[in-house]
Parts: C-alpha cells; sequence; structure tokens
C-alpha cells in the first residue's frame, strides 16, 4: 500500500483538493476514513503533544474526553482501511501539516512507515510574494493573524524543509502553485494528475475561495473602527459582513515592490 501525505501549504487550494477526493474519490485511491475532508484534527489527536489544546477539541465541554471519544470511534475504522487489501493507496490531506511541529511529524512517520510499503508526501509551494497578498487577505477575513506584510512570510525551510528531513528527501516531492499553468487554471485537476489518478471535472468542489481585494478593504475599514473587545452580536454581524462580501467581484490584492523588496532581501536564504 502506498500512503499520499498532503501537507497542505496554506493558500495553495487544499480546501478544495480534501473536498473533492473526500466526496468523490477517484478509482484507486481512498481518502483516510474521518468526519471532516480535512484530516487536521487526526493528525492533532493522534500524534501531537497535548491534543485538548488545540483549537479542534479546547473549545468542547471536556476537550480530553473529546479528543478519547475521536480515537476510539475512528482508530478502529483507520486501521481496517490500512488492512483492506482491496486498497491501494490512501490520501491524508491536512493544512495542519505545515504547522505541524517536528516530534509530532516524526511519530506520524513513524506510525505511517508501519502501515504502509510507501510514503509519499506531496504538496505546492507558492511562490512568497503571492502567497503573503493571500495570506492577508486570508486574515482580513478570519480577523486573526497579522496584517502587516513582515508577519505573513512562510517561512519555507522550518514549515517545509522539515519533511525532507523527517521523511527523506527522495520520499518528498513540491509542485509550483501556478493556477495559470495549471489545466483548466484547477489545482484539483492538477493534484490528480500529479499523483496519476483520473478525476471527473464535473466532481471538482471549489471551496474557501479568496476574497478580492475591495472586500477585503471593507472588511478591514469595519475592523478598524470597531473596539477590540467585542460581544457575540458583533461577532455574528462581523460574520454576516463577511459572508456578503464572499461573492464581490474585483481585482485580486498584490503588494507593491516597495512593500516586498525589503522582505525578499531579508529572507534571501530561505
Amino acid at each position: 500500500m502506498e500512503v499520499i501525505l498532503h501537507f497542505g501549504m496554506p493558500k495553495t487550494g487544499s480546501s478544495s483538493i480534501q473536498e473533492t477526493f473526500a466526496t468523490a474519490p477517484p478509482p484507486g485511491l481512498a481518502t483516510l476514513p474521518w468526519p471532516q475532508a480535512n484530516h487536521a484534527a487526526f493528525v492533532v489527536a493522534f500524534f501531537e503533544d497535548a491534543p485538548e489544546r488545540h483549537p479542534a477539541f479546547a473549545h468542547r465541554p471536556d476537550p480530553a474526553g473529546a479528543v478519547a471519544a475521536m480515537r476510539a470511534e475512528w482508530e478502529p475504522r483507520i486501521e481496517a482501511a490500512f488492512a483492506n487489501p482491496d486498497i491501494g493507496r490512501i490520501l491524508i490531506s491536512a493544512e495542519r501539516l505545515y504547522n505541524t511541529p517536528r516530534p509530532a511529524l516524526r511519530r506520524l512517520a513513524d506510525w505511517l512507515d508501519a502501515r504502509a510499503q510507501r510514503v509519499t508526501v506531496v504538496g505546492y509551494v507558492r511562490p512568497p510574494v503571492a502567497f503573503s497578498a493571500s495570506a492577508l487577505v486570508q486574515n482580513i477575513r478570519a480577523g486573526t493573524g497579522g496584517r502587516r506584510v513582515a508577519e505573513v512570510w512562510p517561512v519555507y525551510r522550518a514549515k517545509i524543509g522539515k519533511f525532507d528531513d523527517v521523511f527523506g528527501r527522495d520520499r518528498v516531492r513540491l509542485f509550483p502553485f501556478r493556477p495559470e499553468r495549471m489545466p483548466g487554471g484547477d489545482v484539483t485537476a492538477d493534484f490528480a494528475a500529479r499523483i496519476g489518478v483520473a478525476l471527473d471535472p464535473a466532481r471538482i468542489r471549489r471551496v474557501n475561495e479568496s476574497l478580492c481585494r475591495e472586500a477585503a478593504a471593507l472588511i478591514h475599514a469595519w475592523d478598524r473602527t470597531r473596539p477590540k473587545r467585542e460581544g457575540a452580536a458583533a461577532r455574528s454581524a462581523r460574520a454576516r459582513l463577511v459572508r456578503a462580501l464572499q461573492g464581490l467581484k474585483g481585482e485580486r490584492l498584490e503588494l507593491g515592490p516597495a512593500l516586498v523588496a525589503p522582505l525578499l532581501a531579508r529572507h534571501a536564504a530561505d
């Protein structure tokens, strides 16, 4: 059996890949049994230290109990999938892997090596300027994270280099995230082609589309007028605003040379 471990660098279409392959897996490829298309909570619950502190579980009345219950429910199903001789390849996809600490990643690697004959780590790598612009828009939409260009550098060596260190460079395949060079400009179709599976284009699900520049500017302006601490009603109003602006057509946010030139120079070695 082969495991394809997709680490999902942020802002590289990971949500669309996950939803498509979870809802309509192509012949010859199964996705890891899990209640969500994104396997982030699987990585956290099974391999990370103190999973009860992760946002996936921390909000629950009994975080540690929720972790234990999820593991008890899904571990038998996962083991059954790995033991099934009719399954030749399993896809595990999680954006969380981009931020998973090395010790947890090592535990995951050991766990996979004990169950699969082959493990291939794959992921798209987005150029730094495009990544920073997209990350800024995402932070504005989510209402969390930095809103300065210097705060959204992708940190390639630490975030992606760890896969070479843990799995070995010969088992890691990196793809450039260049939609203009992909079939139909679609990352999900490109992903299917790169891992060698046939995917019906009609089955592709596009989710988590980025906000345009104008929508991001409106939300950012809204946030600048709001108090730092807000109640549930204000948070709900903000969520409605974001939903209303999600479909707004406009320009893509781009960062000017004066903003990014110092950043590129500072991180040249990365």
